[in-house]
């Protein structure tokens, strides 16, 4: 009855702001939205007709007009409903966003017939010009090849862009123009500053396949010092580049030494070292020792930083139906060392990280104390547990997959991002917190074994913890 009473009240407020003589768009559209909620059809219908009559250049033409846009397939109909568009609609704060999205796509169409001129053409006229840099980035980077082992093609327009882009946020990094209101100065000050360490690296690459290394080896130590020299992928590029550059091969060895010890090598740049090594020394048995000593260095290093990132923080309690619907509660696991993995079959960086994931999972395979559990979380597809379980079968991934259906543990737990791990030791409280996936499985694997082992696995001592 409480349910009937309150239909009718929201019915009753709709009718009263559709029928107001000297409505304004506001009201008429809150009408519209109540209509929807409530099924009725025919008067939506009617609230629309009337909207779009009195407001043909109000928010819900433009939501339309986005749509109808949206839908179109051919460039020349994009530029030819854009100019109409132009004629119907001011631009104001409220349609700038959407003009902008319709000339960014009018660009990347004519980007993919490499057309640059009309490319460039339209991307200046782009209001918004951190993300006009953005979109300059990513089509330079996907020119240069998208990495050091990919085909490049029109490179001298590649480099065009990708400079355009560095000036472009060297230019808000002073002026902060753009800044979003839910950002403070120094936060995108700060962001301002990641985002031009990544474009160095896009830059950085171009010139490295124009034959400019000394060029490139500028551009990337911006790039790899904006992510702390975290990127190992980066810190790749930056090995080779410094090794074409200086062009000697002792300062390389030693330059790949310090981030081998740092625990910032990749596989790759341990093989570099290791061609460096044997060439200057001619000793292969004494890099094996050597190798063996700057591993033992790194887990060591990277195990005294875990132990100043530990935390002590009771975990949300949850109970979750796996894929075989079976509850799997948090409470259920004491005494275990619990690795809760977040993650969506949308997401990139979960799914990049999983064969790194898979290689953990397998190394704690027999131990009775290790407990990893994957939570599906903010998927989008009607059936969540057949999307789930249709992408782990295709991978033969042998996880224990929970299913967030409401999002909630996700929400419980404070996740802003994923991917993300929590390692909860056997008294239920969270040990470490892990955001991303930095790209190295080897990597992956050794930091989570060191959480699990710091989290309390195999009776590790925990008491000089914070």
């Amino acid at each position: 009855q409480e349910d009937e009473s309150a239909l009718a009240f929201v019915k009753e407020k709709a009718d009263q702001y559709a029928k107001m003589r000297r409505p304004d768009e506001e009201k008429l559209t809150l009408a519209y939205t109540l209509y929807d909620l409530l099924g009725e059809e025919d008067s939506k219908a009617k609230v629309e007709k009337k909207i779009l009559r009195k407001f043909s250049d109000g928010t819900l033409a433009l939501q339309k007009a986005d749509k109808e846009f949206r839908e179109l397939k051919d460039v020349d109909e994009k530029v030819s409903f854009y100019n109409k568009a132009l004629k119907n609609y001011d631009l104001t704060d409220k349609t700038r966003s959407t003009f902008d999205n319709w000339l960014m796509s009018i660009a990347r169409d004519y980007a993919k017939k490499d057309d640059w001129q009309q490319y460039e053409y339209y991307m200046d006229q782009v209001s918004n010009e951190v993300a006009v840099a953005s979109n300059y980035n990513n089509v330079a980077w996907d020119l240069a090849g998208g990495g050091l082992d990919g085909e490049a093609k029109h490179l001298e327009v590649a480099k065009r862009l990708s400079k355009k882009s560095l000036d472009i946020i060297m230019a808000e990094q002073k002026s902060l123009a753009h800044k979003p209101a839910s950002y403070t100065d120094s936060e995108w000050k700060q962001n301002m500053d990641f985002t031009y360490g990544m474009y160095s690296d896009t830059y950085a690459l171009i010139q490295y396949k124009l034959g400019h290394p000394d060029e490139a080896l500028k551009y990337q130590e911006l790039a790899c010092k904006g992510y702390d020299w975290n990127d190992k992928e980066m810190n790749e590029r930056y090995a080779l580049y410094h090794e074409k550059a200086v062009n000697n091969p002792a300062e390389t060895e030693k330059l790949l030494s310090h981030l081998i010890i740092e625990g910032k090598a990749s596989e790759k740049m341990k093989e570099q070292h290791k061609r460096l090594f044997i060439a200057n020394n001619t000793l292969e048995t004494a890099y094996e020792k050597l190798a063996e000593q700057l591993q033992w260095r790194a887990n060591a290093a990277m195990k005294e930083e875990l132990k100043e990132s530990m935390m002590n923080e009771p975990a949300p309690a949850f109970a979750l139906k796996d894929l075989a619907g079976n509850t799997v509660s948090l409470e259920s696991l004491k005494g275990k060392v619990v690795v809760l993995d977040f993650w969506a079959t949308w997401c990139g960086p979960c799914k990049a990280s999983f064969p790194g994931m898979q290689d953990a999972v397998n190394k704690f395979a027999s131990s009775d104390e290790v407990v990893f559990l994957f939570v599906d979380t903010w998927e989008r597809a009607e059936d969540k547990a057949k999307n789930a379980k249709d992408f782990i079968e295709s991978k033969s991934y042998s996880f224990h997959v929970l299913l967030d259906e409401e999002n909630k543990v996700v929400e419980d737990f404070g996740v802003s991002g994923i991917p993300t791990k929590f390692i909860i030791d056997k008294n239920g409280n969270i040990r470490f917190k892990s955001v991303g996936f930095g790209g190295d499985n080897d990597a992956l694997v050794e930091e989570l074994s060191l959480m699990i082992e710091l989290a309390g696995h195999r009776g590790t001592a925990v008491s000089s913890m914070p």
